[in-house]
């Protein structure tokens, strides 16, 4: 390097040393004006009448950086208030508080910058939600005009599990498939008490347990949402069983009646009833056959002492009775006329004879036949 070069070298490097003092000295009358600045404003509050009761920074807008000068705080005021912000060392927005038209506001977001929780107050009161990597809701919190709601949804956004006060102020509890069809539901009722629903793929209902103030109930349902099975308490304490058509009409019916007795009733298409057993207390069994205007044709009853059975016409007259005889254990028969005045009655006797007696249309002038002595 020749003596020009060598010159050149000192120049530059004076020129360096230069600019690097001539920014210290900036910095240094920076901080000497903000100490003065400090200083007068310290001696300013001593000088004031009233007393110091805390430090205040009025700014539209606080930032606060990292050792390397990274944004990570920010609080402002926009239009509808106070505005707070945070951020990751990697400057992502993760955090923000601010307030909105009915109160509060505050939303976390992940480091790809989605929504993975809110919480907000609303016109109906407030609402929370969680939201996955993909920006689906997954859980809803909220109030109503009802009460409470909490919601649980798929990854396709649908609610499969819904728990809410309804309309009437009851407890409501629902779960859905993927389509979000409600295929279990549970509702509680004051008049009634609780009910459960099991739906199909579709949400069409297929059972429902009912309880109320005479006990419990279940249900099993058609295509067409009636009732083809129903099985429960009735007010006499005791079980029933109803079985019902395609078209919804009960054919059949089993249940304890008052007396603590069974009963069995069949009906036609119409629900009609034209069959009925039924057991009695004390007795035994009586047996019922009707016809389609629901009056009697057949009556057959089983006592203590035997059995017994009438026919009736058209009018529910008995025209044909037979059991046991009155006065022993032969049997006894009586054909009746359509008054229902009997014309012919044969028995065995207590000798075990037999004994036959025809009468005249009002019942008199009979004329007896008996076997030879």
């Amino acid at each position: 390097m020749d003596d020009l070069q060598r010159l050149e070298h000192r120049l530059d490097v004076l020129e360096q040393d230069a600019s690097r003092w001539r920014r210290i000295a900036a910095r240094y009358r920076a901080l000497s004006l903000l100490l003065l600045l400090l200083v007068g404003g310290a001696l300013t509050l001593a000088a004031a009448d009233d007393p110091l009761t805390g430090d205040v920074v009025k700014a539209h807008r606080l930032e606060i950086v990292d050792a390397r000068g990274r944004l990570v705080f920010a609080a402002s005021a926009d239009s509808r208030g106070g505005h707070l912000d945070l951020w990751t060392k990697d400057g992502r927005n993760v955090f923000r508080a601010s307030a909105n038209a009915a109160g509060g506001d505050l939303n976390i977001w992940n480091n790809e910058g989605g929504t993975v929780f809110g919480a907000f107050a609303s016109n109906q009161g407030g609402e929370v939600g969680l939201w996955n990597t993909e920006g689906k809701r997954l859980v809803r919190c909220a109030t109503d005009e009802h009460g409470g709601r909490f919601e649980i949804h798929n990854p396709a956004g649908k609610a499969v599990v819904t728990a809410a006060s309804d309309g009437r102020g009851a407890g409501l509890l629902s779960t859905c498939n993927a389509e979000a069809k409600a295929i279990f539901t549970v509702e509680a009722d004051e008049m009634v008490g609780a009910a459960l629903s099991l739906a199909d793929a579709a949400g069409q209902r297929r059972l429902a347990l009912t309880t109320d103030a005479n006990g419990g109930a279940i249900s099993l349902l058609n295509k067409d949402a009636q009732a083809a099975v129903t099985a429960g308490v009735s007010s006499s304490a005791g079980g029933f069983l109803d079985i019902a058509n395609a078209q919804g009409v009960r054919i059949f019916a089993a249940a304890a009646d008052t007396d603590a007795c069974g009963r069995l009733d069949l009906a036609d298409q119409t629900g009609q009833f034209v069959f009925s057993v039924d057991a009695i207390a004390d007795v035994g069994a009586a047996l019922a056959m009707l016809n389609t205007k629901g009056e009697k044709a057949l009556l057959i009853g089983a006592r203590t002492d035997g059995g017994l059975m009438n026919l009736f016409n058209g009018h529910e007259v008995p025209v044909f009775v037979a059991g046991y005889a009155q006065g022993g254990l032969g049997g006894a028969m009586s054909i009746k006329n359509g008054r229902g005045i009997p014309v012919i009655h044969a028995a065995a006797d207590t000798d075990d004879k037999g004994r036959l007696t025809i009468y005249d249309a009002d019942g008199d002038k009979g004329r007896a036949l008996t076997p030879l002595p």
